[in-house]
């Protein structure tokens, strides 16, 4: 299924600054779907009401573009920014460069116009964290990565530190396979979790995490102690293993 066109789709992706590329077939998320709907029961996503929303469309890629039948995943590696000290507390490391909506979006973009070339009547759309699309979902389908314990996609050779990006496409691709990856019998980011914010494996409470309060997301005083952090936190992703090589 258009196995050179495929290749040329991942080529380009490359030669704009993304790190990887993989593609999966568009299909109705089931699984997600169950357990998306056990997270909105424990209203672990706080005050964050757009989670809520659009839920008709966030397990089925052809609801958002009509005749989906490819996904592409980028991820965007930010693994080299540096936790930044200032007068005001620790900046994050996806906090400490050129914000990525931006920097991904414009990657994507050039990224489309070469699809174009190579399916002149296709239709697509790309997002970056700003949608109903299960972008982090989608990246692992593509074979980018696995869900860590820590909520986050873990990619094997640069950790946790990446953006993703998505394409959805009328046009059928080659499809990659889901990694077999796990984080095995590792916790350590449910140890060093300085507020309790993963209260188990694959579950964080945003009522509970350092990021949820001193991000764009939540603006009224925290009550939760931000132990230092003026934007953003790194601390379950400093301790993972996968970050570490």
């Amino acid at each position: 299924m258009n196995a050179t066109q495929t290749q040329s789709i991942k080529n380009f992706a490359m030669h704009f600054g993304f790190f990887a590329c993989g593609v999966a077939k568009a299909e109705f998320l089931e699984n997600d779907k169950i357990h998306y709907e056990n997270y909105l029961q424990r209203e672990d996503f706080g005050e964050m009401n757009f989670l809520a929303r659009y839920l008709d469309k966030r397990f089925n890629p052809a609801s958002v573009l009509e005749n989906t039948k490819s996904v592409i995943a980028v991820l965007w590696d930010y693994s080299h920014h540096e936790i930044k000290e200032t007068p005001e507390g620790k900046i994050a490391k996806y906090a400490s460069g050129e914000d990525y909506h931006v920097v991904v979006k414009s990657k994507l973009l050039q990224l489309e116009d070469e699809i174009r070339k190579l399916f002149p009547k296709s239709n697509m759309r790309s997002f970056v964290d700003a949608s109903p699309v299960l972008e982090k979902t989608w990246a692992i389908q593509a074979g980018l990565g696995f869900r860590g314990k820590n909520t986050l996609l873990i990619n094997p050779k640069i950790g946790s530190y990446c953006n993703v990006g998505i394409i959805l496409l009328d046009q059928e691709l080659t499809y990659d396979t889901p990694l077999e990856t796990t984080c095995g019998d590792c916790f350590r980011c449910l140890e060093a979790c300085p507020t309790g914010a993963l209260e188990n494996p694959y579950q964080l409470n945003a009522r509970k995490c350092i990021s949820y309060y001193n991000n764009t997301q939540k603006h009224s005083p925290a009550p939760i102690d931000l132990h230092g952090w003026a934007k953003g936190c790194d601390e379950c992703q400093m301790c993972c293993p996968w970050n570490s090589k």
